[in-house]
């Protein structure tokens, strides 16, 4: 069943897009990575037809397309972000996870292939084995990235230390990475830590916007504070939004 829903993570996975075009490394050097509309028409349509052969299962067309757009477009990160749903939904998981790892090497900001990473990490080696990568040199923000999936991994299996432990790690390193707020607020709810929560929930929509989930989960906190007015704000975010009923 685990499997399974790895597999379904990754699936709906691949269809997102990269953000933006290039990044500050944690050494200060600008790397330019390309996003899909850089490319040529002729490649931008062999990416496409590449994601509908992994939707339909014919993984080896899928792949010897996406190894002609990692040679002719080496900067790609879409690509080995494909690479690495080909070759886990064919149980070569050390390799896949080398290619989700190119990819957030490349855009540090790829969601994606972050959590594409983390789910198949955490699913083969645990919370430890990614912070163990984690420790290698990579990049600041990588290195933020690594760690903050660890603490995703453990807040899963309700290693809250452990969870809590990664997540410091991941803010030292970078500030600015949306997503450990949001794994921040969840793991201070589970410890009964309010306002901590709140605060983090509202870091997270800051740099992010709302998403279904953190709106939910602010929700429940406007709630627990018995705070009337956030809670009807909320609850039309979500009517508005993201078409819920109330």
């Amino acid at each position: 069943m685990r499997r399974a829903l790895l597999k379904n993570v990754l699936l709906i996975m691949i269809a997102f897009g990269v953000i933006g075009c290039a990044h500050i490394g944690g050494s200060g050097a600008l790397t330019t990575y390309l996003d899909q509309e850089a490319l040529s028409l002729a490649d931008q349509k062999q990416y496409e037809l590449s994601l509908y052969y992994i939707e339909s299962g014919h993984y080896k067309s899928a792949r010897e397309k996406l190894e002609r757009l990692v040679i002719d477009n080496p900067n790609f990160p879409d690509a080995y972000n494909g690479l690495g749903v080909i070759h886990e939904r064919r149980g070569r998981v050390t390799l896949a996870a080398d290619y989700f790892l190119r990819a957030i090497q490349l855009n540090p900001n790829y969601d994606t292939a972050i959590k594409n990473y983390g789910v198949l990490m955490c699913y083969v080696t645990g919370g430890d084995g990614i912070i163990s990568m984690a420790k290698d040199q990579y990049q600041t923000m990588v290195k933020s990235r690594l760690y903050s999936e660890a603490a995703r991994c453990y807040l899963d299996n309700e290693k809250y230390q452990q969870a809590t432990d990664a997540l410091n790690k991941a803010l030292q390193l970078d500030t600015d990475y949306a997503d450990s707020y949001l794994i921040k607020a969840k793991l201070d709810y589970k410890l009964a830590q309010y306002e901590s929560a709140e605060s983090a929930i509202f870091h997270f929509n800051d740099l992010n916007g709302y998403t279904e989930e953190s709106v939910r989960l602010a929700l429940i906190l406007a709630e627990k504070r018995g705070n009337q007015a956030d809670i009807d704000r909320y609850k039309n975010i979500l009517v508005e939004q993201f078409q819920m009923t109330k």
